[in-house]
Protein backbone atom coordinates (compact mmCIF):
# COMPACT_ATOMS: atom_id res chain seq x y z
CA UNK A 1 0.00 0.00 0.00
CA UNK A 2 1.27 3.47 -0.85
CA UNK A 3 2.63 5.46 2.12
CA UNK A 4 0.45 8.47 1.17
CA UNK A 5 -2.66 6.28 1.38
CA UNK A 6 -1.51 4.95 4.77
CA UNK A 7 -1.07 8.50 6.04
CA UNK A 8 -4.57 9.45 4.88
CA UNK A 9 -6.07 6.37 6.54
CA UNK A 10 -4.06 7.04 9.72
CA UNK A 11 -5.22 10.65 10.07
CA UNK A 12 -8.81 9.73 9.15
CA UNK A 13 -8.90 7.10 11.91
CA UNK A 14 -7.36 9.53 14.40
CA UNK A 15 -10.05 12.07 13.48
CA UNK A 16 -12.78 9.43 13.86
CA UNK A 17 -11.39 8.53 17.29
CA UNK A 18 -11.40 12.17 18.39
CA UNK A 19 -14.96 12.66 17.12
CA UNK A 20 -16.13 9.51 18.89
CA UNK A 21 -14.37 10.60 22.10
CA UNK A 22 -16.07 14.00 21.97
CA UNK A 23 -19.37 12.27 21.22
CA UNK A 24 -18.84 10.05 24.28
CA UNK A 25 -17.87 13.05 26.38
CA UNK A 26 -20.86 15.19 25.44
CA UNK A 27 -23.47 12.71 24.20
CA UNK A 28 -22.66 9.49 26.09
CA UNK A 29 -23.27 7.43 22.95
CA UNK A 30 -20.36 5.15 21.88
CA UNK A 31 -18.71 2.75 24.27
CA UNK A 32 -15.06 3.05 25.21
CA UNK A 33 -14.25 -0.01 23.10
CA UNK A 34 -15.76 1.64 20.02
CA UNK A 35 -13.57 4.68 20.63
CA UNK A 36 -10.41 2.58 20.99
CA UNK A 37 -10.93 0.39 17.91
CA UNK A 38 -10.18 3.09 15.28
CA UNK A 39 -7.36 4.42 17.45
CA UNK A 40 -5.76 0.97 17.66
CA UNK A 41 -6.14 0.40 13.93
CA UNK A 42 -4.56 3.80 13.26
CA UNK A 43 -1.58 2.91 15.45
CA UNK A 44 -1.18 -0.45 13.68
CA UNK A 45 -1.15 1.28 10.28
CA UNK A 46 1.43 3.79 11.54
CA UNK A 47 3.67 1.00 12.87
CA UNK A 48 3.33 -0.85 9.56
CA UNK A 49 4.36 2.29 7.69
CA UNK A 50 7.34 2.85 9.99
CA UNK A 51 8.39 -0.79 9.56
CA UNK A 52 8.46 -0.39 5.79
CA UNK A 53 10.49 2.81 6.11
CA UNK A 54 13.02 1.03 8.32
CA UNK A 55 13.27 -1.82 5.81
CA UNK A 56 14.04 0.65 3.02
CA UNK A 57 16.70 2.32 5.17
CA UNK A 58 18.23 -1.07 5.98
CA UNK A 59 18.52 -1.94 2.29
CA UNK A 60 20.09 1.45 1.52
CA UNK A 61 22.56 1.00 4.37
CA UNK A 62 23.54 -2.46 3.13
CA UNK A 63 24.20 -1.03 -0.34
CA UNK A 64 26.22 1.80 1.20
CA UNK A 65 28.22 -0.71 3.23
CA UNK A 66 29.05 -2.73 0.10
CA UNK A 67 30.16 0.40 -1.73
CA UNK A 68 32.29 1.49 1.21
CA UNK A 69 34.01 -1.90 1.43
CA UNK A 70 34.71 -1.78 -2.30
CA UNK A 71 36.12 1.74 -1.97
CA UNK A 72 38.34 0.67 0.95
CA UNK A 73 39.70 -2.25 -1.07
CA UNK A 74 40.43 0.03 -4.02
CA UNK A 75 42.17 2.52 -1.74
CA UNK A 76 44.31 -0.19 -0.12
CA UNK A 77 45.30 -1.48 -3.53
CA UNK A 78 46.13 2.03 -4.67
CA UNK A 79 48.40 2.49 -1.63
CA UNK A 80 50.17 -0.80 -2.36
CA UNK A 81 50.85 0.19 -5.96
CA UNK A 82 52.33 3.58 -5.12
Amino acid sequence: MNSKIKEIIFWTLILVSIIMFLWKLFGNSPTTDLILIPLNIAMLIKMWSQGEDITVLKVKFENFEKQFISLAKDFKEHLRNH
